[in-house]
């Protein structure tokens, strides 16, 4: 009597986002296997209670599940306790992958537009300089609140030491801080317009097309840390 064929196990990784949505689709296209299930489930609280013992779903108990969230402006120390149970991000969003110039260079490449390392980085910064208010306030709003007479001073040296941070990032030329700092969401929606493409989810299509993961050092590195997560090497 013929064996019954073998039935791969099914692995989920729980991100943020919903169904359908562009941050669903890079995880699918980094991860790329068959076995993995991608599964939003809203916001980053909601990624982090599927690993809570009261949750009732067991999936993410059960040795095949993991989770990944976004950085966002969440302190370091907080940061760190959920790196614990899910993998926090090293950007602020998954978004922000998509605005990697070791992304952007070959996709405009093999689209006929090519542009030099130094001028993608000043592509970015203009980006992340139109998104400099809403990252400043972002991190603000993770910043522990001011208490007592001496309120107001407090919170203008919290604005002050954000001012200093953004401009610190702009003014230097560390792709992986300016991606850490400025949120990706707004930095994909505006640099994707800038170069010419449709919108982020075209960008991502033609990414796809043009590269794969496992040549681009960020995502290689994102897609070997969730496999570790999910326990498949």
């Amino acid at each position: 009597m013929p064996k019954p064929p073998s039935i791969s196990p099914t692995y989920t990784l729980f991100c943020p986002g919903r169904p359908d949505s562009l941050v669903e689709a890079v995880y699918r296209w980094v991860l790329d296997d068959p076995r993995i299930v991608i599964e939003p489930v809203g916001g980053h609280e909601a990624v982090l209670a599927r690993f809570t013992g009261a949750h009732p779903d067991g999936r993410a108990r059960s040795g095949r599940a993991a989770g990944v969230v976004d950085r966002d402006a969440y302190p370091d120390a907080i940061l760190a306790r959920q790196a614990e149970v899910v993998h926090v991000l090293p950007y602020f969003e998954t978004e922000s992958y998509l605005c990697h110039p070791a992304l952007l260079g070959p996709t405009l490449a093999q689209l006929g537009r090519p542009r030099a390392t130094d001028a993608l980085w000043a592509e970015l910064v203009s980006s992340a300089r139109a998104t400099y208010v809403p990252a400043v306030n972002a991190h603000l709003s993770n910043s522990p609140k001011p208490t007592g007479r001496a309120r107001l001073e407090a919170m203008a040296a919290q604005y002050a030491e954000q001012l200093a941070a953004a401009d610190a990032v702009l003014e230097g030329d560390d792709v992986d801080a300016l991606l850490r700092y400025f949120p990706g969401r707004r930095l994909a929606d505006r640099l994707a317009r800038q170069l010419d493409f449709l919108s982020p989810q075209h960008l991502l299509e033609c990414a796809r097309a043009a590269v794969r993961p496992a040549e681009v050092v960020p995502l290689a590195q994102l897609r070997a840390e969730l496999r570790g997560r999910l326990h498949l090497g």
